[in-house]
């Protein structure tokens, strides 16, 4: 099916290679490798992009972009100690035979990075070993108790998996519960945790949940009308209509 299009080349994330790459590379189609899985990965492949598409120039617009916003985020947590940095717990949050299912990300994960990055100190980092996610009980998080936990739920409804955590019990004695410190990663068409293009919009909201007093003056609304104007030309309006109008999470949503 994919020599039947006879392409010029054949884009494809990088593990793919075995499974279809090589194949398709026997055939004398030119294939090209892309991760997107991490910052470094971004700015490579935006730039390979670029090169394949004629759009050079566009490339490193956009990944001004994201370095700038990045550059944004750093800055304003530079000053503040390593001791001071809140501790923080990321979980992928799903339901698996009527069970709920609590698990953590690698450390060299875009999760792990974003937090990092925002200024957090991520918990369970060290802790955790392997190259996928580990799912982690009840009694590990009382063990790291973080001052806050950022949830995601990729295959359901965010807002009615936090329903269910918010009503479990055994959750009631971590910290951040008790301290009103549990979030809902916001969603539109994807949660801006993954290594989508939205990760940037993750990471400006990550860094003002966790340090409002260096973010008091950072208005994030206005960020995510900037960046879907810059990544799709898209304008206030459709923005509002388009994306606003089917965010989930923890982002408060104009009056």
């Amino acid at each position: 099916q994919v020599a039947a299009t006879r392409p010029d080349v054949v884009i494809m994330k990088d593990f793919m290679k075995k499974s279809l790459g090589d194949a398709v590379s026997r055939l004398d189609i030119p294939v090209v490798y892309v991760r997107l899985e991490t910052r470094a990965d971004y700015r490579s492949d935006i730039r390979t992009l670029g090169r394949i598409f004629g759009a050079e120039e566009r490339a490193e617009e956009i990944v001004r972009y994201y370095e700038e916003r990045v550059r944004l985020v750093e800055e304003r947590v530079a000053d503040v100690p390593e001791a001071e940095r809140p501790s923080s717990l990321f979980v992928y949050y799903s339901m698996r035979g009527g069970e709920a299912a609590v698990n953590v990300p690698p450390k060299g994960w875009l999760q792990t990075n974003l937090l990092e990055t925002a200024g957090a100190n991520p918990v369970w980092a060290d802790d955790v070993t392997g190259g996928g996610w580990q799912t982690v009980n009840i009694e590990q998080l009382l063990n790291w108790d973080p001052e806050s936990i950022f949830v995601v739920s990729y295959r359901s409804d965010i807002d009615r998996m936090m329903s269910r955590i918010e009503g479990d019990a055994r959750w009631q004695s971590l910290r951040a519960v008790e301290n009103d410190a549990l979030y809902a990663f916001p969603v539109d068409f994807y949660s801006w945790d993954q290594p989508d293009a939205r990760w940037v919009l993750g990471l400006q909201w990550l860094a003002q949940k966790l340090h409002p007093e260096q973010f008091a003056d950072f208005d994030m609304r206005a960020a995510v009308y900037d960046f879907f104007e810059e990544m799709y030309g898209m304008s206030r309006s459709q923005t509002r209509e388009i994306v606003f109008s089917r965010m989930q999470g923890d982002f408060e949503l104009e009056q």
